[in-house]
């Protein structure tokens, strides 16, 4: 009876370890004065509609998730270069990742390859030889600068700086954003969930697939640019503290709007992309979150 009574204790004490696990995230508001002498994480949310292009910055490695548009690519080249993610004189981030090769997630990063972006490596869920458009033409561009492509293993851990980002999809998907890689950030205490253009069904299988410690996140990527809502089971799982819309603020009350009420009701903070730059920095302890609406 003891035995049952101490493991009832227990388990009610990590429900209430993970109910309140997300770290503090203040939004528009000034960090600590010795907050640039800190190790940070800075996670960047770049301003290009309804499209994906965001850095992982730790440590002077840099991570980019997708690419956007090909109307974008100067933009982010520019925003590369402002944000210092420079080497010898070109945009240059070490590795590229692209959750899933449609247009709003690939062209980019093609034309920014062709362009004058470097970068060290090229990463996929995706295996090499995915017949879509822009993959192949991605794949001949990376060839052609000698750029290796490489397909990720599932749950494989990818190290930007100081950070451990874990990659997953649902491996039983049959069309591109069933199948869209998901990467979870991790840097001390502080935790990011990107994911990709991940449907409901998606959702529903991840929830299967993954434990609870590679969902739950502080910071939360909308799926897909907040048009399609969440599984209600997987918001809670997550239960994040911020979240970010890669879209456009306009599509609040229409295509956006499910994902908005969900995020209101649980008294979530968050932004649209299409309002500026979003910057989200921690030192593994604390979020300080900014968005630069001058800044692309």
């Amino acid at each position: 009876m003891l035995r049952r009574l101490v493991l009832l204790a227990a388990a009610l004490l990590l429900c209430l370890t993970s109910a309140s696990a997300s770290l503090p995230v203040h939004v528009n508001e000034e960090p600590p004065e010795d907050w640039e002498s800190r190790n940070l994480l800075r996670l960047y949310a770049f301003s290009t509609y309804r499209s994906d292009a965001l850095v992982i910055e730790c440590g002077g490695e840099t991570l980019a998730v997708d690419g956007s548009l090909t109307k974008y690519y100067e933009k982010l080249m520019a925003a590369y270069e402002d944000c210092g993610f420079m080497k010898d004189g070109h945009p240059h981030i070490d590795r590229l990742f692209n959750t899933h090769p449609d247009n709003d997630h690939i062209q980019g990063l093609y034309v920014m390859l062709r362009h004058g972006l470097t970068t060290n490596e090229f990463l996929s869920t995706f295996r090499k030889g995915y017949q879509t458009y822009y993959q192949k033409m991605c794949v001949a561009t990376l060839e052609k600068y000698n750029v290796p492509y490489r397909r990720l293993e599932q749950n494989e851990v990818l190290r930007v700086g100081d950070a451990e980002v874990t990659a997953f999809w649902w491996q039983e998907g049959t069309s591109t954003n069933y199948l869209s890689g998901q990467l979870h950030v991790r840097f001390g205490d502080a935790t990011i969930l990107l994911t990709g253009d991940a449907t409901g069904l998606a959702q529903h299988a991840l929830l299967e697939q993954v434990g609870p410690e590679l969902l739950e996140a502080d910071i939360l990527k909308m799926p897909h640019h907040g048009l399609t809502a969440c599984v209600p089971e997987f918001l809670e799982a997550v239960d994040p503290a911020y979240a970010i819309i890669t879209h456009s603020a306009k599509n609040e009350q229409t295509g956006c709007k499910n994902a908005v009420r969900q995020l209101k009701n649980r008294g979530v903070p968050y932004n649209f992309t299409y309002q500026g730059r979003i910057v989200c920095e921690t030192d593994g302890k604390e979020w300080y979150v900014r968005q630069y609406t001058d800044k692309y």
